[in-house]
């Protein structure tokens, strides 16, 4: 990636990274997205819950829900659990039946992920668990159609308008013929959709 900025070819990336180079950086409010998410679950009274994300280092957007989840969790007297792994739908169905089997449920999962949270859905199914009643789980990003279909409740993350954003950056590139335009961060929030499963 840098190489492309020797070449002074326009980079456009969606979503926060690490990366020191002039690229612009379309991404959504991360931080916001685990204030939500607890705020939600503490509202409808769930006090115990355990967030499941991916190990800390791995993934900047991640970081970010956490450290907004841990903030609001401390706001409200309440120490963050947090589980890690490789947020895929194997590790959410694995979670829950592991922690099913250690007899340690909390009263909410918030997957920091669609994807780990259908599993822990599914895990639910699985035990004959009730959702949200026997556990409430929540994800982040709102899945077209998946989420829907299973009335996950979730973190919307604006894609289509991160999309949009990002063609009219590369339009105006194309357009200043060859004319660096200053690096551009937009940041965009994010919405909580309340379904089924919590």
């Amino acid at each position: 990636m840098p190489r492309l900025m020797d070449l002074n070819v326009p980079v456009i990336t969606v979503g926060r990274h690490n990366l020191s180079y002039g690229a612009h950086v379309l991404r959504v409010n991360d931080y916001q997205s685990g204030q939500i998410g607890v705020n939600h679950l503490l509202s409808r009274g769930y006090d115990k819950l355990v967030i499941l994300t991916y190990p800390h280092g791995h993934v900047p957007g991640f970081d970010d829900r956490l450290n907004g989840a841990s903030e609001s969790l401390q706001q409200n007297g309440k120490l963050p659990t947090v589980i890690t792994g490789d947020m895929t739908e194997a590790f959410g169905y694995d979670t829950v039946m592991k922690l099913a089997k250690g007899n340690q449920l909390p009263q909410a999962l918030f997957c920091l992920n669609d994807i780990s949270a259908i599993g822990a859905f599914k895990a639910c199914k699985d035990l004959n668990l009730s959702v949200p009643d026997g556990l409430a789980v929540l994800g982040v990003n709102d899945m077209p159609t998946v989420s829907e279909l299973l009335s996950l409740s979730t973190i919307r993350h604006p894609i289509n308008e991160l999309a949009e954003a990002a063609s009219k950056l590369m339009i105006q590139s194309i357009e200043t013929d060859g004319q660096r335009l200053e690096p551009v961060e937009e940041v965009f929030p994010t919405e909580l959709m309340v379904r089924r499963t919590s």
